[in-house]
């Protein structure tokens, strides 16, 4: 059966490829499939004759195969197909082997990866179970560490815990250390408030007229000499226990001391005042004594002459140079405790206090070289009663921040205050209106409470309770200060720090009162008082209260101590005349009634040298005209007076410079009757006036290349070509909204106000004159390029040294104000003291001090070229 299977496909294949070789010698390219071809010719290939070649063909297959019948049955045939039988056996055999064996490679292979995976599924198992356990064990190890951090954890909370609650105890015990230090410092204040009143009295029976006459009594003069004696340590004792409230090292036993003191003050003052008024008593008995023996004899002998009565006093016979003279110590507070007077302020004064038909009482010998004696030698009693009333409101107001200016944990604070102070006190000058606006705003601001920018960092005076105080406090103190540090060098300015400190005073009354106490702290000439010299006082303490001040234990030059008096006296005068805010209304704070009075005070005061006519001459140079303004005939007076009886007074004393600066003075408004007014002084409502054309034109290019950079608007101010002290009355303001991309053109108004290059006075900060560049009419662009260019130059330079000169100051007063703080009594630093902070200085803005050369390098050569063009240009236009 297979055979002829096997036979059949023979035939089949034979069959088929004998076709195909037939078709072939027909078909020479792909005929089937995408890539078949339809030949040309295929049009001779026909049916029947591919049908033809079929028939020859199966007949040569009949033919074969006839002859393959015909060969089988041959010998030669049956073998070959008993052969061809061995051969198929033989590969049946060979295949079945074949079969077999593979079969058994497959039982083989089977039975291998059954092994194989039997093994792998075993060690499999194995690790998953140690991977299990492992993890099993890190996870116990977790669970311990966890348990381990936590119980940790738990330890280190309970620790905070205590040392929290520990720190708060501290602080606890602290705060009611602090509390209890307070409350302690607050009752010591009050017996020193108490010691002091006691003082008071006894310095007030001590100055008492009536016994200053009878101090020659020997008791008297001995109660008098150990009060004095005791007072002194008193004094000494009550100042310790003040130091140590300032250090805050006080203790339940000083309180204890102070009550002891009060007391034997207390002792002391009654013991006093019962000696004088058993002496007192005795004294009044011996007169009606002596007045019953008087009118005894008239009365016996009525028609008899009576004797004169002997009626001198102890005191009258007794010349005052014999006169013991008592001298106590000096207190270190106020002499009363009296509140601030209010004095009613008027346009002018009723009577004067001094005139030609009433002249000052010269003193006698005695009383010029004990002036102790009496209190109307060298001050007014009503000028002590306000000097006396704003130190107690000094010292009352101060105690209002001692815990702000004492806690250091407020330093930062406090820094932040003094730089909102200092950066714009140190920026005042009469520049502009808006500048001393600007000025204004910020410390009216700060005295406010209101947030105010300072050095880039926003300072809240109301963030602490005690920050307004604080601040009002240090202001005035800085403004005070300023007669000394800058007027004196410049008086010019003490006109607009003077309108500054008016229209504070008028918007905060407690400012101005601490402006007064100040002045009259630094120089008591402005009360006007002299102080005298008592007993137990140093000469160096002597002369300080006298205004001088010590560097290195050597004091001060006469000169550079009449420098500074004359700076502050002027800033003090500048107060009196300086006007009120535009949009401030009502009464002066301190205005021309106070000028009168300190000039009647001061002329019914003998006069002291050099000082006296210093004081003199600032405040008559700067009020003169004013109050020859407002008091006309009645300041005629004062100065015919100072001419005629006060004058040469000074001039017996002494003929230095001072006094012949006054003289000259005096004299030339006895020979012209008039009066100049002061230099610098500011106009109303702080309009400053420019004296010529040419500066009101700088101030309206300044403006112009304000609005330049803030690219929004044109203020074109038309100025007339001539010269006023004011703006002239046709001047028009026009404000004009422009593109910002447009170029800014100076009104033509304005270049035409000049013909050439103006240059300005220089710049308070930063020292540099300012300049308008003239424009010409025919300006091209290349001129118009190099003036562009200088103003920009000029610009820039004049921002970086007004901004690297207002960082100098202020870090020089703070490094000045550092020193001398470390130093403790020292007024001043020396050359070699300050070389310090320069070589500091230098080497901080060593960076900015080569980029600024740099690019002062880089525009200046660039404006050489351009000015090089130009010229160029010019020569070929005028060819």
């Amino acid at each position: 059966m297979e055979d002829s299977l096997i036979a059949e496909f023979e035939n089949l294949k034979i069959s088929a490829l004998s076709k195909s070789k037939i078709i072939n010698t027909h078909i020479h390219d792909v005929t089937i499939g995408p890539n078949s071809k339809v030949l040309e010719d295929s049009t001779n290939i026909t049916p029947k004759k591919i049908q033809r070649d079929l028939k020859a063909s199966a007949k040569d297959q009949h033919k074969s195969h006839s002859s393959s019948v015909r060969l089988k049955r041959s010998p030669l045939g049956k073998m070959l197909v008993e052969i061809e039988a061995q051969r198929k056996d033989e590969v049946q055999s060979a295949v079945r082997a074949r079969i077999e064996k593979m079969q058994t490679s497959i039982k083989q292979l089977e039975t291998h990866s059954k092994c194989e995976w039997a093994k792998k599924q075993q060690l499999l198992i194995e690790q998953s179970k140690k991977q299990e356990e492992s993890m099993i064990k890190s996870l116990e190890e977790y669970d311990k560490k966890a348990l381990d951090c936590q119980h940790h954890r738990q330890v280190q909370l309970q620790r905070q815990a205590e040392e929290r609650n520990k720190r708060n105890l501290e602080q606890q015990f602290k705060e009611k250390q602090r509390h209890q230090l307070l409350l302690l410092i607050e009752a010591i204040q009050k017996q020193q408030h108490a010691f002091r009143l006691i003082y008071q009295e006894i310095f007030v029976c001590l100055k008492d007229s009536n016994v200053a006459n009878r101090s020659f009594d020997p008791v008297i003069f001995a109660a008098m000499s150990e009060a004095s004696v005791k007072l002194k340590t008193l004094s000494e004792n009550m100042e310790k226990l003040k130091e140590k409230c300032k250090a805050a090292t006080v203790s339940t036993v000083d309180f204890e001391m102070s009550i002891a003191l009060v007391r034997e003050a207390g002792k002391l003052k009654e013991s006093f005042q019962t000696i004088v008024a058993r002496k007192l008593e005795e004294d009044r008995e011996k007169r009606s004594a002596k007045e019953v023996k008087l009118v005894a004899p008239s009365s016996e002998a009525p028609g008899s002459a009576q004797p004169a009565p002997a009626q001198s006093t102890p005191a009258q016979s007794t010349p005052p140079s014999a006169q013991p003279v008592l001298k106590i110590p000096a207190p270190s507070f106020p002499v009363t405790s009296a509140p601030a007077p209010s004095f009613p302020v008027t346009s002018a004064p009723v009577a004067p206090a001094v005139s030609s038909s009433q002249p000052v009482q010269p003193q006698t010998a005695a009383e010029v070289k004990n002036p102790v004696t009496s209190v109307d030698t060298f001050v007014s009693r009503s000028a002590l009663k306000m000097y006396s009333a704003l130190q107690v409101y000094l010292e009352t107001y101060t105690n209002n921040f001692t815990q702000l200016a004492s806690d250091p944990q407020l330093k930062q604070f406090r820094f932040h205050c003094q730089k909102a102070v200092n950066i714009p006190l140190n920026a005042i000058s009469a520049v502009s209106q808006q500048h001393l606006l600007d000025k204004y705003q910020r410390l009216s601001n700060l005295l406010k409470g209101l947030t105010v920018e300072a050095g880039g960092t926003n300072v809240l005076s109301s963030q602490h309770p005690q920050g307004i105080a604080y601040c009002t406090d240090l202001l005035a103190k800085k403004f005070v200060l300023q007669g000394d540090l800058l007027i004196s060098s410049n008086p010019e300015s003490a006109h607009c720090y003077a309108a500054m400190i008016v229209a504070l005073w008028t918007e905060f009354p407690d400012f101005g009162k601490l402006v007064l106490a100040y002045f009259y702290q630094t120089v008591p000439y402005l009360v006007p008082i002299y102080p005298p010299q008592v007993q137990g006082q140093s000469d160096q303490d002597y002369y300080r209260s006298l205004g001088y001040t010590y560097v290195d234990g050597a004091i001060e030059k006469q000169d550079k101590f009449l420098k500074r008096m004359s700076g502050t006296v002027r800033l003090y005068a500048a107060i009196t005349i300086s006007s009120l805010k535009r949009n401030q209304h009502g009464q002066h704070p301190h205005g021309l009634i106070y000028a009168w009075r300190w000039i009647a005070n001061i002329l019914n005061l003998e006069p002291r040298v050099d000082i006296t006519a210093t004081c003199l001459f600032e405040f008559l140079e700067v009020t003169g005209s004013s109050m020859q303004a407002a008091y006309g005939g009645q300041f005629q007076k004062i100065l015919t007076y100072i001419h005629d009886v006060y004058l040469p007074k000074m001039l017996k004393m002494d003929s230095g410079g001072p006094v012949c600066r006054l003289e000259v003075l005096i004299q030339k408004i006895k020979s012209t009757g008039h009066i100049e007014p002061p230099k610098g002084r500011l106009p109303e409502g702080f309009c400053c006036q420019f004296a010529k054309m040419a500066l009101a034109a700088m101030n309206c290019v300044r403006i112009l290349h304000n609005f330049k950079q803030k690219h929004q608007l044109i203020l074109c101010f038309q100025v007339c070509k001539r010269n006023a002290s004011v703006p002239p009355p046709n001047a028009e303001a026009v404000l004009l909204e422009r593109n910002p991309t447009e170029e800014l053109v100076v009104p033509q108004t304005v270049s035409s106000a000049f013909t050439q290059d103006m240059i300005g006075p220089p710049h308070p900060v930063s020292n540099l004159r300012p300049v308008i560049w003239f424009r010409s009419p025919s300006e091209t662009r290349l001129q118009r390029k190099l003036r562009t260019l200088r103003q920009d130059t000029q610009h820039w330079n004049q921002q970086f040294w007004e901004t690297h000169n207002t960082k100098f100051i202020q870090e020089r007063k703070m490094y000045v104000q550092q020193h001398l703080v470390a130093n403790g009594e020292k007024q001043n630093l020396t050359a070699d003291e300050m070389s310090g902070f320069y070589k500091e200085f230098l080497d901080k803005n060593w960076h900015n001090h080569v980029t600024y050369n740099f690019h002062w390098y880089k525009r200046n050569f660039a404006i050489l070229f351009l000015s090089m063009v130009v010229n160029v240009e010019r020569v070929f236009q005028r060819t």
